[in-house]
Protein backbone atom coordinates (compact mmCIF):
# COMPACT_ATOMS: atom_id res chain seq x y z
CA UNK A 1 0.00 0.00 0.00
CA UNK A 2 1.39 3.56 -0.73
CA UNK A 3 1.53 6.59 1.48
CA UNK A 4 -0.99 7.94 -0.56
CA UNK A 5 -3.60 5.78 0.44
CA UNK A 6 -2.73 6.24 4.12
CA UNK A 7 -3.26 9.92 4.00
CA UNK A 8 -6.84 8.75 2.33
CA UNK A 9 -7.70 7.25 5.31
CA UNK A 10 -6.24 9.64 7.74
CA UNK A 11 -8.07 12.37 6.18
CA UNK A 12 -11.53 10.04 5.81
CA UNK A 13 -11.59 8.85 9.09
CA UNK A 14 -9.72 11.06 11.94
CA UNK A 15 -9.13 8.03 14.12
CA UNK A 16 -7.07 6.51 11.93
CA UNK A 17 -3.73 7.66 13.25
CA UNK A 18 -4.62 5.50 15.88
CA UNK A 19 -4.50 2.38 13.62
CA UNK A 20 -1.67 0.55 11.75
CA UNK A 21 -0.20 1.87 8.57
CA UNK A 22 -2.18 -0.80 6.49
CA UNK A 23 -5.18 -1.94 8.82
CA UNK A 24 -7.72 0.43 6.83
CA UNK A 25 -7.51 0.30 2.69
CA UNK A 26 -8.57 3.31 0.80
CA UNK A 27 -11.56 0.99 -0.81
CA UNK A 28 -12.80 -0.02 3.17
CA UNK A 29 -13.43 3.56 3.68
CA UNK A 30 -14.80 4.80 0.36
CA UNK A 31 -17.41 1.97 1.01
CA UNK A 32 -18.03 2.94 4.61
CA UNK A 33 -18.75 6.41 3.38
CA UNK A 34 -21.04 5.27 0.29
CA UNK A 35 -22.55 3.49 2.96
CA UNK A 36 -23.38 5.99 5.36
CA UNK A 37 -24.66 8.18 2.27
CA UNK A 38 -27.01 5.29 1.44
CA UNK A 39 -28.39 5.30 4.86
CA UNK A 40 -28.95 9.21 5.13
CA UNK A 41 -30.74 9.02 2.13
CA UNK A 42 -32.69 6.58 2.50
CA UNK A 43 -34.11 7.96 5.90
CA UNK A 44 -34.38 11.47 4.58
CA UNK A 45 -36.72 9.61 1.86
CA UNK A 46 -38.74 7.27 4.65
CA UNK A 47 -39.05 10.21 6.88
CA UNK A 48 -40.72 12.44 3.79
CA UNK A 49 -43.05 9.94 2.84
CA UNK A 50 -44.54 8.52 6.50
CA UNK A 51 -44.28 11.67 8.91
CA UNK A 52 -47.86 12.64 8.02
CA UNK A 53 -48.98 9.12 9.23
CA UNK A 54 -46.42 7.73 11.72
CA UNK A 55 -45.33 8.39 15.26
CA UNK A 56 -41.59 7.81 14.35
CA UNK A 57 -41.36 4.27 16.00
CA UNK A 58 -40.49 3.32 12.05
CA UNK A 59 -37.76 6.03 11.99
CA UNK A 60 -36.41 5.01 15.08
CA UNK A 61 -36.28 1.09 14.57
CA UNK A 62 -34.69 1.66 11.00
CA UNK A 63 -31.77 4.43 12.71
CA UNK A 64 -31.38 1.14 15.11
CA UNK A 65 -30.95 -1.25 12.49
CA UNK A 66 -28.77 0.94 10.76
CA UNK A 67 -26.41 1.48 13.96
CA UNK A 68 -26.46 -2.28 13.99
CA UNK A 69 -25.34 -2.67 10.76
CA UNK A 70 -22.54 0.24 10.86
CA UNK A 71 -20.91 -1.55 14.26
CA UNK A 72 -21.24 -5.06 12.64
CA UNK A 73 -19.61 -3.50 9.54
CA UNK A 74 -16.57 -2.09 11.80
CA UNK A 75 -16.11 -5.32 13.53
CA UNK A 76 -15.66 -7.06 9.88
CA UNK A 77 -12.74 -3.92 9.03
CA UNK A 78 -11.44 -4.19 12.51
CA UNK A 79 -11.06 -7.94 12.17
CA UNK A 80 -9.86 -7.82 8.17
CA UNK A 81 -7.53 -5.38 9.83
CA UNK A 82 -5.93 -8.11 12.16
CA UNK A 83 -5.82 -10.64 9.66
CA UNK A 84 -3.46 -8.31 7.29
CA UNK A 85 -1.19 -7.36 10.63
CA UNK A 86 -0.68 -11.25 10.82
CA UNK A 87 0.16 -11.93 7.23
CA UNK A 88 2.50 -9.33 7.47
CA UNK A 89 3.98 -10.61 10.66
CA UNK A 90 4.36 -14.18 9.07
CA UNK A 91 5.76 -12.48 5.71
CA UNK A 92 8.46 -10.63 7.80
CA UNK A 93 9.23 -13.62 10.26
CA UNK A 94 9.76 -15.81 6.55
CA UNK A 95 11.93 -13.01 5.18
CA UNK A 96 14.15 -13.20 8.24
Amino acid sequence: MDDRDNHFCEDLLPWSDKLPAESIRWHEGVFYVLLILFQVAIFAYISTSIQEYSRGSFLMLLMGGYLLLDIYIIFVFYQISHAREAERQVELMEHT
